[in-house]
């Protein structure tokens, strides 16, 4: 799932508007998700052989990339189109729940979804029966249910039971295995109810990157260098040796949120710059950025000791 931006491509011959443009759409999958898409692709294969859906539930604490992930495998997966026939088809279902939602919410925004938002108007019943009807018509063959525990307030309450029944009630209806993804509180929801913790076996954790043993710096260090060769430079910056992985960890703590930010805003800054890759400079100033936004706090920008006598060095390695 990775963007392939070809290696082949002459990157000087295009303009900074269109390598601008590719800047954002760069993903690269790192060991955990590579095991989450295999999950996912196996639940909505088991869904035409086996009678009863088989959930799965991913959780995870804030700006590790769980929303990052699944929005890219909705859309690399699961857009809507026509059919020979017209018909809609929506093979992947993408909703976020707001904070205090419910099931008449999540079943009004499913609706939206499928049908237009004109329609998700009514009932609870009404609206719950008219998406059950739609994820069959349109051949939904996963629903994935983002910040999943905004549906309840307090886990073991009587309202978390009445989610986990109204999701059980729906994918067994349907057969359409759902995804709940969120912070922990998710699998004290699903635990509530026996039978939808029953179809609910696959249960998985993205945590930040670790940078402390020798194969954690590894993974690390590799997911900097794929990141690098899918960017729109002919040039690799190394990005993934020793020093700048060291550089990078720290300023990010290994949280995908603003390792993105940063290495994309450094991007960004290259280009602007007109540098044949990123520079030391680019991820300082990308550094400098991310510490005004308060998206990390009380740390010094550790490129700093990097750059030689107020200059950029001529590589990032």
């Amino acid at each position: 799932m990775t963007l392939n931006t070809n290696k082949e491509i002459d990157w000087t011959k295009h303009s900074a508007a269109v390598r601008l443009a590719v800047i954002p759409t760069v993903f690269v999958n790192r060991d955990s998700t590579t095991e989450i898409e295999a999950i996912l692709d196996e639940i909505r294969e088991d869904r035409r052989l086996f009678a009863e859906p088989t959930c799965m539930i991913i959780t995870g604490e804030t700006g590790v990339g769980k929303t990052t992930f699944l929005k890219r495998y909705r859309d690399v997966y699961g857009q809507s189109f026509r059919d020979e026939n017209q018909n809609q088809i929506t093979p992947v279902l993408y909703i976020t729940l707001p904070a205090r939602a419910t099931p008449l919410t999540t079943a009004q925004e499913m609706v939206s979804q499928l049908v237009g938002k004109e329609f998700a108007k009514g009932g609870l019943k009404g609206l719950t029966d008219l998406a059950k009807k739609h994820l069959i018509a349109q051949k939904v063959e996963l629903v994935i249910c983002d910040e999943f525990q905004h549906i309840v307030r307090t886990a073991g309450s009587v309202q978390t039971y009445q989610a986990a029944e109204w999701i059980k009630e729906i994918t067994k209806d349907t057969r359409v295995p759902f995804v709940m993804a969120g912070m922990k509180e998710v699998t004290a929801i699903v635990e509530t109810n026996d039978q939808l913790k029953s179809i609910t076996p696959y249960r998985v954790t993205l945590g930040s990157f670790y940078y402390k043993q020798r194969d954690e710096k590894t993974e690390f260090r590799n997911f900097l260098f794929n990141f690098d060769s899918a960017l729109p430079f002919n040039e690799k910056s190394r990005i993934g040796s020793p020093k700048i992985a060291d550089a990078i960890h720290s300023v990010t703590g290994g949280l995908l949120r603003p390792l993105n930010f940063l290495l994309r805003k450094a991007a960004e800054l290259a280009l602007h710059g007109e540098h044949e890759k990123i520079e030391v400079i680019d991820l300082y100033a990308a550094t400098e950025q991310i510490m005004r936004r308060g998206t990390i706090t009380g740390k010094s920008n550790p490129f700093t000791k990097l750059l030689d006598g107020g200059r950029e060095t001529k590589n990032a390695a």
